[in-house]
């Protein structure tokens, strides 16, 4: 995907489609996928076990900081969490939050503090691009916000759900 311009572009859809259809579980599944990936590379000590601290040392002493640097993975997150919030057709007002919207506040907080972590320990000879990303990201969130597409995926989201409650069966 790294050499193909296109393929962000075909992971996005994907996640889109997977989030109309499985909700915050598809989140929480691309949340720990994307920031757990090659993570043991960047904070793994001899024995097996993560120390923070190994990754500043580990950026600067390695030729391999693309995967660091290219915060793809930020903006498909932040992307994701708006997508669901749009889509989102259950009510909320008037009771406690739900154990989604815990799931994706705290999934949105740890993004953004990871985000600042790698901007902090970024060697200074490398760029530090997290306001980059986050200013891409709240565009692409702004896109979500005013799409007609979501607009329509929260209606037949609010559609299945009726289907799924009045049949007493779906998948939901």
């Amino acid at each position: 995907m790294r050499n193909d311009p296109y393929g962000i572009l075909r992971e996005i859809a994907c996640d889109l489609l997977a989030i109309a259809v499985k909700g915050a579980a598809y989140v929480h599944a691309l949340f720990l996928e994307t920031i757990g990936f090659e993570l043991e590379d960047l904070m793994c000590v001899q024995g097996g076990r993560l120390d923070l601290d190994m990754a500043e040392d580990w950026l600067a002493n390695s030729d391999d900081t693309l995967r660091w640097g290219r915060r793809d993975w930020y903006f498909r997150l932040c992307l994701a969490v708006a997508w669901f919030h749009r889509i989102h057709h259950l009510p909320t007002e008037g009771r406690e939050s739900s154990i989604d919207e815990h799931l994706l506040r705290g999934i949105g907080q740890i993004v953004e503090d990871f985000l600042d972590f790698l901007d902090k320990i970024t060697p200074s000879q490398l760029k530090r691009t997290g306001p980059f990303w986050r200013h891409f990201a709240n565009w692409l969130c702004d896109l979500v916000e005013n799409s007609e597409v979501a607009a329509k995926i929260w209606k037949w989201r609010e559609k299945r759900s009726q289907d799924h409650r009045n049949e007493g069966s779906g998948d939901f």
